[in-house]
């Protein structure tokens, strides 16, 4: 398919004005930032794991990072695509264009959340539906990407169930901007500023785009083939600025796409557009009393709206609305030398303002759920005390959560790390977690009553076991683990009436308990004069049951066993090449198995300095073959399968460091 040309010079248009209005506030030009060597890489101190910052090796968790230095050698253009190469961790695609989060196979509903998404620490999510958004800021303004994988209640309370991520924005200074034009119309383009002066930080950003995606086949009920094209236009706005220890986060982003539904020639259950804005805003604060007392505060504040057609015609919609807000205050002591205690105390308000169907012509309210001004708080309390003795590292830990609706819970960790020495170690790890059902399982009902939420809903809680590990020599860094986790009132839905086909109704219940199992590998080799590459790989397994008989343990039917992420860079001068293949091992479907799928990613980059001014520029192909990589739909049952993403996608890209 041809460039459109009106959007390409829009694209280009859209960042010349960026840039230059960023130049012109007369801060001092940088020549480029250096990629960072594997060594300062691994040492790098981790921010996600622990409320001490360690670096990979004595961090009490196990941590998969995604730097700068791997997002430019292999030119990843999203954070979806990012987290896509983390071992035992994978971004599917559902009906609803939702790009869900999935960490060693526990699969989630569309309205939840087990993977908690943080931007700068600072946790963002849907009150309503519990959903994260990993798409909040471009992959351009990203430094690092930190995964999490395993529990981490302990740490952030109850949406961080099977892990969490972590992206932490740019601290460069400088203006540095870029646009990217690729066929089936896709085109995006983005600025940033950074500034800092002594004690004073600041970082802003700002990101556009739009493009046309995988054109999905359905079989109408006319038995008649037809293709819902796939479109997305998005954009975001980021700003942080910083003094000392304290600071301010604001975050503002709106997506515009193709709602799936089911086929799109029936008058109902399929849409046209899908609309989802939201407002982030974090305080953070912290006082230093002594070397060994710190006190911190922070503040939070997330709006999340949600509209979509409910029918082709685009005459029905839906209109969801949810606030949260969130503070929290703790306190660091060292009482001693190598014993760090940390106490801190959350409380959290989530409310769903809104959920409404209505007639967009009529402008008439067609039906309304229990959803409308529902509120339940939690408040929680929380300790953890870590020791460094010779070699070892222990660290245990505990959070008291008591829900509004729920009453009660405990959650705890423990670790040790025992480090051979500054480039080996081995840790075993504990943890528990616990998720609350989300408003949404607790109280949705469609009109028609084909989605029911339950009140009688209990809480998700898990039991997790590693051993993990970690080490570097001769410009190799390589994580091996193990881990075993138990499941308990996994959270899902199944058919009200399995016995009655003519019901198609589902409603939300608890499973009984399940077990799970996996292994994964993270390889990665740097060595300047020869070439880069990585290899990650991660087989999960878990029980297969009887969703019929609402045990849960069907989780695992529809989860690929094997996933394998390799990549290769070579730089020779002023070029560079890549080359990434990802390869996603066969899965059951609600009607028939999904074939395993092969994508192959090649690039080439060429950088020159103008006027003291990097420019880099890349061609690259994404999906080189176009294979279709499918992902089953295991809720929306007249469905098997959804695309994971889009088909073969020719692309340039302009960077500059100004």
């Amino acid at each position: 398919m041809p460039l459109r040309l009106p959007r390409m010079f829009h694209s280009l248009l859209t960042t010349a004005v960026l840039v230059l209005m960023l130049s012109s506030a007369g801060i001092a030009q940088q020549d480029t930032i250096d990629w960072i060597k594997m060594a300062d890489m691994l040492s790098v101190e981790i921010e996600v794991s622990s409320s001490q910052a360690k670096s990979i090796f004595q961090t009490p968790s196990t941590v998969s990072v995604i730097d700068r230095r791997m997002i430019e050698q292999y030119n990843i253009t999203s954070v979806t695509e990012a987290l896509n190469l983390v071992s035992g961790f994978d971004v599917q695609r559902t009906y609803l264009k939702r790009n869900i989060p999935t960490a060693r196979g526990i699969l989630q509903d569309h309205y939840a959340n087990k993977v908690l998404v943080l931007i700068n620490g600072i946790p963002t999510w849907n009150s309503v539906t519990g959903e994260g958004s990993i798409d909040r800021v471009g992959i351009e303004d990203v430094e690092r990407i930190e995964v999490l994988k395993g529990p981490a209640s302990v740490l952030y309370g109850s949406n961080a169930y099977s892990g969490a991520v972590n992206i932490v924005l740019k601290k460069a200074d400088g203006v540095h901007a870029y646009t990217l034009l690729g066929d089936r119309g896709k085109y995006s383009s983005g600025a940033s500023f950074g500034y800092s002066d002594g004690d004073f930080r600041l970082f802003l950003a700002g990101n556009a785009g739009d493009e046309e995606g995988y054109p999905y086949a359905f079989v109408d009920e006319q038995k008649l083939e037809t293709y819902l094209k796939e479109y997305l236009y998005s954009s975001n706005f980021t700003m942080q600025a910083q003094y000392k220890s304290h600071s301010v986060f604001f975050n503002a982003f709106t997506s515009h796409e193709s709602y799936l539904g089911v086929e799109p020639r029936r008058s109902s259950g399929a849409g046209n557009d899908h609309i989802t804005k939201g407002y982030l805003a974090g305080l953070r604060l912290s006082h230093a009393f002594s070397d060994a007392v710190t006190a911190k505060l922070g503040a939070t504040y997330d709006w999340n709206q949600r509209n979509l057609s409910r029918t082709f015609d685009d005459n029905t919609r839906a209109n969801l609305l949810g606030i949260r807000m969130a503070g929290n205050a703790g306190i660091q002591v060292m009482p001693v030398a190598d014993l760090y205690l940390d106490a801190g105390f959350d409380y959290e308000i989530r409310k769903s303002v809104e959920y409404k169907n209505y007639n967009v012509v009529r402008d008439s309210l067609l039906a309304n759920n229990q959803m409308n001004d529902r509120e339940v708080s939690e408040y929680s309390v929380f300790g953890q005390a870590s020791y460094d003795y010779w070699r070892l590292s222990f660290l245990a830990g505990g959070r008291f959560t008591h829900n509004e609706l729920f009453g009660d819970n405990v959650s705890a960790r423990g670790t040790i790390v025992f480090s051979l020495d500054d480039r080996n170690s081995i840790k075993f790890i504990w943890g528990q977690s616990y998720r609350a059902p989300s408003l949404f399982e607790l109280y949705f009902q469609t009109p028609t009553n084909t989605v029911l939420g339950n009140t009688a809903l209990e809480p998700e809680k898990s039991n997790s076991f590693e051993i993990a590990y970690l080490t570097s020599f001769d410009n190799f860094f390589i994580q091996v683990l193990g881990h075993h986790s138990i499941y308990d009132n996994k959270i899902f839905r199944v058919r009200k009436n399995p016995l009655n086909p003519a019901d198609l109704s589902t409603i939300y219940v608890n499973g009984s308990s399940f077990k799970a199992n996996g292994v994964e590998v993270e390889i990665q080799y740097s060595n300047a004069e020869l070439f880069d590459c990585f290899l990650n790989y991660s087989y999960v397994s878990g029980d297969n049951g009887d969703e019929f008989q609402k045990d849960g343990h069907y989780n695992f039917k529809y989860v690929p066993k094997h996933t394998l992420s390799a990549g290769i860079s070579k730089e020779i001068s002023d070029f560079s090449g890549t080359a990434v293949v990802n390869y996603i091992s066969e899965a059951q479907g609600p009607k028939e198995q999904i074939d395993a799928s092969v994508t192959l990613d090649f690039s080439l980059d060429y950088f020159h300095f103008m006027g003291g001014q990097k420019f880099t520029h890349i061609i690259g192909v994404k999906n080189a073959f176009d294979t279709e990589v499918l992902f089953p739909e295991f809720v929306r049952r007249n469905l098997n399968a959804v695309p994971s993403g889009y088909g073969r996608e020719f692309y340039y890209q302009l960077k500059m460091a100004l």
